[in-house]
């Protein structure tokens, strides 16, 4: 199977051949969300879900997830109040960035929030001065190894450091103290959490042996979306019930079955990323000769900075209701705004699409449900944001 012949869901297929609706615009279909929240808290039932707000902060998103019981994690104070605007309680709320600026704590702790991650003492000070007794969690790093985006450069202390810094926060009174990591955004193999759940035991058992207490451990996100192209431009499949068993036995082999931890975790990329398509318009088609090669180029009105940040380093599926059957070719896909870094295809891994493409035909990139809106640029080249559908 190549890329120009996915299937896409019935449901998202009948919407997007809709006439009168102007593109780029990004469709999600909400009951794909659901189905995805189930099956990982299902398959996970240790931990409580705290969805990852970043990846898709849409109201429409949030009442459907909020219905359905889930906690939040906000990385801003713009997403806490998104999340209290459309009815969640601050109790279930985790402010879950680590960089917080003392306005954004400030208001943070009026609306309510009592829970926070840090992973240095300067952040941890911040929180003792303006959220005494607030619920504190320390991010230790991690490798990043086999996930897409490591996330192990910005974010996360050493072991020991938090160990440390767990016990100043006890010393401070802070209030129900924990761990966290995140061990890479689209994550392909579940041992990336036994690792980090071994490196939060040895905290643990430190801090236990001069009679400090974890809480919390949470488990951070990066559980994968399936339906990326490989290299072959074949859909990449992920099966989070398995990793939501292997998880689970790390926990129980690590912690002990009677274990009195309250694990939590952070999914976003997973509930959202299949659920939606981005539909848009080739506004221009021509070839180039790249490397004395006569090369198809489609440039369309969606790019990395109105929709598809991502781009460049995943390979979307792409969605065509028509000329299925054509001869398929090496095809290079660019966004529509005047910058030279608006580039949609890897450069030595070209798009197969159909050889007929033209000028005002339409296409869909599929799972595109995460980071497409969060990531949008607002008013770079005088591009507007993508429209948004949820149904």
């Amino acid at each position: 199977m190549n890329n120009a012949v996915m299937t896409l869901p019935k449901k998202l297929q009948e919407f997007i051949v809709q006439p009168n609706l102007n593109t780029p615009f990004l469709v999600v279909d909400l009951e794909r969300v659901l189905e995805n929240y189930c099956v990982l808290t299902s398959n996970l039932p240790a931990a409580k879900c705290f969805y990852s707000v970043k990846s898709n902060p849409s109201p429409q998103v949030l009442k459907t997830l909020l219905a359905k019981g889930s906690h939040f994690e906000a990385a801003s104070l713009g997403e806490i109040e998104l999340c209290l605007s459309v009815g969640v309680h601050a109790k279930n709320i985790h402010f879950g960035n680590t960089i917080k600026s003392v306005s954004s704590i400030k208001k943070s702790v009026g609306y309510g929030i009592q829970s926070f991650t840090f992973d240095c003492e300067e952040e941890l000070l911040k929180l003792h001065e303006l959220a005494p007794g607030a619920a504190v969690i320390c991010r230790i790093v991690t490798t990043g190894e086999g996930a897409t985006w490591g996330l192990c450069n910005k974010f996360g202390c050493s072991v020991s450091q938090a160990s440390d810094l767990l016990a100043q926060a006890h010393s401070l009174g802070m209030g129900k103290l924990g761990v966290s990591f995140h061990v890479g955004s689209q994550q392909k193999s579940p041992l990336a959490w036994q690792s980090a759940l071994l490196n939060t035991k040895t905290i643990v058992d430190e801090l236990s042996s001069n009679n400090v207490q974890i809480d919390t451990i949470n488990l951070g996100g990066g559980f994968p979306a399936s339906g990326y192209l490989n290299d072959k431009n074949r859909p990449i499949s992920y099966d989070i019930a398995h990793y939501g068993r292997e998880i689970s036995g790390y926990i129980n082999q690590i912690f002990g079955p009677e274990h009195k931890y309250n694990f939590m975790c952070e999914p976003g990329r997973f509930l959202l990323s299949e659920a939606g398509c981005i539909k848009t318009e080739v506004i221009l088609a021509t070839h180039k000769t790249i490397n004395q090669q006569q090369q198809k180029w489609l440039y369309l009105d969606v790019g990395k900075f109105n929709g598809l940040y991502e781009g460049t380093d995943i390979k979307h599926p792409v969605y065509i209701a028509h000329n299925l059957l054509d001869e398929l070719i090496d095809t290079t896909l660019a966004g529509p705004s005047c910058d030279s870094d608006d580039m949609l295809t890897f450069e030595n891994d070209l798009h197969k699409l159909p050889k007929t493409l033209k000028t005002g035909d339409h296409i869909a990139f599929m799972s595109t449900g995460a980071y497409s809106n969060s990531y949008l640029s607002i008013g770079f080249n005088g591009i507007p944001p993508l429209t948004e559908y949820y149904i």
